[in-house]
């Protein structure tokens, strides 16, 4: 039988520490390559993704926009909010101010209507 020497253990580590090392440096090294292929692949799509979340922003301000400015305009002509319609203009006031953080002429008119007691 063949006698294995301290000297035979040494290189059999050595060479599995550096086996392991280099799996270890080409799995990191592929999975960085593989993450720049797929940010680079998906950068189109995540830009499109974007682009339709501000487009709904925008639609969304806007809805809120019309809602403000017709419900305005019907609470001046006919002087009178019920409390519905009270509670929703705030809801959707609300949403202007806080979520766009938007003050404009609706919250002067907003301001007329409260001293004039229609809201």
């Amino acid at each position: 039988m063949e006698t294995i020497t301290i000297g035979d253990i040494s290189k059999i580590i050595a060479f599995l520490v550096a086996f392991i090392g280099g799996v270890e440096y080409l799995y990191h090294r592929i999975k960085m390559l593989l993450k720049k292929a797929l940010n680079d692949e998906f950068e189109p799509i995540r830009n499109e993704i974007k682009e339709v979340r501000e487009e709904n922003q925008n639609n969304e301000l806007q809805m809120c926009m019309n809602y403000l400015v017709i419900a305005i305009e019907k609470a001046k002509r006919d002087k009178y909010m019920s409390d519905a319609e009270k509670k929703r203009f705030y809801e959707v006031l609300d949403v202007y101010t806080n979520k766009f953080h938007k003050n404009s002429y609706i919250h002067n008119e907003v301001i007329d209507l409260e001293k004039s007691n229609i809201l």
